[in-house]
């Protein structure tokens, strides 16, 4: 991935890389990489693969948003990011995948239209 993921709930900010512990469909406690977002309150992640989602603390659930994973790259279909454009257009959706130029137009997702579903794939 050539770019840092934004929050798809709060643009402006950038996300940073770090490890995360979630509960899997097992019950059992899976620790792996992802860029969580910055905001002190928010609990969004996102992981080429498996897009964006949030944990909720202390249980370390696993909350998949099934509203960002249907921006998908064709080619590779994988779950788009969000980011600034270089173009200085605003934000968009791009392919993780390195080297793919596949994007898509961005509106920044809202809570409120979410439904959870509590899943890790």
């Amino acid at each position: 991935m050539s770019h840092v993921p934004c929050c798809n709930l709060h643009p402006e900010r950038r996300m940073v890389l770090t490890s995360v512990m979630v509960r899997n469909a097992g019950g059992a406690l899976e620790t792996f990489e992802a860029y969580q977002c910055r905001k002190w309150d928010c609990t969004r992640h996102y992981v080429a693969g498996r897009g964006y989602f949030d944990i909720s603390d202390p249980t370390c659930d696993y909350l998949e948003d099934p509203a960002a994973r249907t921006h998908r790259c064709p080619q590779h279909s994988q779950v788009l990011f969000a980011r600034w454009s270089e173009s200085g257009n605003g934000y968009l959706y791009q392919c993780p995948v390195a080297d793919c130029d596949f994007t898509e137009p961005f509106a920044a997702a809202s809570r409120r239209e979410m439904h959870f579903t509590a899943a890790l794939t």
